[in-house]
C-alpha cells in the first residue's frame, strides 16, 4: 500500500496528518494507527484477526480474516481455533507426553512437572500437554501479570527463539502474547509480540500440574478482559483481577465446555485450578 493511501484504521487520518507518521500494530505489522487511543478502540475487533494477512489461507479454512470479512466471521475465529486445539489435543493424547530437556548447564532431574506446550503459527497454533524437569529454567521466570493477579502462578518460556531478532510471521503465537499482557496497559512486551515468539511452554511456578483445560481457561479469561479494555480501558478491565471473579467465571465456562464437549474437547470436569 502506497504511503499516500495509508490512513488510520479508526479515525482515517492520513499519514501526512500525523506527526511522525502512522504506526502499525506491533503484533501483525499490518494495521495502521495514528495513536494508542485509536489502537485500543480497534483492538476488540482486530484481536480476532491479528497476525492473519488479508487473503491468507489459514489452516482452519478461513481465508484471511481481513477487513472484507463480516463481524460474525471474526467472532467465529476463536471458536474455530478452539476446535483446532481440540483436534491437536486428541492427537497428542495418543502419544506419550514429551519431556523437554534441561539446559546443558543443569544436571538432569528425574522429577517432572506437568505443563502445556503452545505451538506457533507455522506449527498450527495448537497446544498440548508436556512435561519438564523440575529444574528447567522456565521455573526461574517471573509469574505472568494477569495470571498472578487471579492467583494462578503461570510462567512461560520460549522453546527455541530466545535470541531471534528477525520477525517471522510463522513465529507468531497469539496465546503467548495474551498471557504476557500488562494488567494496566493491555500491551505485551515487544519480545512477546509479532513474529519473534515461536513455540513456548507454560507451567506453574509452584510446580503443581497445569492441565490443558486450566491453561485454556486462563487464556480465554484474558481474552474476555481484553474485550473490556477495548470498551472502557483499565478502569473497566480491573474488575476481573481477583480470584473470586475468576472462580465465578470459570464455573460458567467449565459448564459450557462440558455441555459441548465434542466441539470443545473437554471430556471431563477438570476441577478447580486452585485445588490441584
Amino acid at each position: 500500500m502506497a504511503n499516500e493511501q495509508r490512513s488510520c484504521s479508526v479515525c482515517k487520518k492520513s499519514a501526512s496528518e500525523v506527526p511522525g507518521g502512522l504506526k502499525n500494530c506491533a503484533a501483525c505489522h499490518e494495521r495502521p494507527y495514528c495513536s494508542k487511543d485509536c489502537q485500543k478502540t480497534d483492538w476488540k475487533q482486530h484481536k480476532r484477526s491479528c497476525g492473519k494477512k488479508p487473503n491468507e489461507q489459514t489452516d482452519d479454512g478461513l481465508s484471511g480474516l481481513g477487513e472484507q470479512f463480516s463481524m460474525a466471521q471474526l467472532e467465529d475465529f476463536t471458536r474455530k481455533m478452539k476446535e483446532a486445539d481440540a483436534v491437536a489435543r486428541a492427537e497428542q493424547a495418543s502419544r506419550p507426553p514429551e519431556a523437554l530437556p534441561a539446559t546443558s548447564k543443569e544436571a538432569p532431574s528425574s522429577n517432572l512437572v506437568k505443563g502445556v506446550r503452545l505451538e506457533c503459527a507455522k506449527k498450527g497454533n495448537g497446544f498440548s500437554k508436556t512435561r519438564i524437569p523440575d529444574n528447567h529454567p522456565i521455573l526461574d521466570e517471573k509469574v505472568l501479570p494477569v495470571p498472578g493477579l487471579i492467583g494462578i502462578p503461570l510462567v512461560i518460556y520460549k522453546v527455541d527463539t530466545k535470541r531471534v531478532k528477525v520477525t517471522d510471521p510463522g513465529l507468531d503465537n497469539q496465546k503467548a502474547t495474551f498471557l504476557n499482557i500488562d494488567a494496566t496497559t493491555e500491551f505485551a512486551p515487544d519480545g512477546w509480540q509479532g513474529g519473534r515468539i515461536g513455540s513456548c511452554i507454560v507451567a506453574r511456578k509452584d510446580k503443581k500440574p497445569l492441565r490443558e483445560e486450566h491453561f485454556e481457561a486462563v487464556w480465554m479469561y484474558i481474552d474476555r478482559i481484553l474485550d473490556d479494555f477495548g470498551d472502557g480501558g483499565y478502569e473497566m478491565a480491573r474488575r476481573w483481577y481477583s480470584r473470586p471473579k475468576f472462580e465465578k467465571w470459570f464455573a460458567v465456562y467449565n459448564r459450557e465446555q462440558l455441555q459441548y464437549e465434542q466441539r470443545s474437547g473437554w471430556k471431563e470436569d477438570p476441577g478447580s485450578p486452585y485445588d490441584v
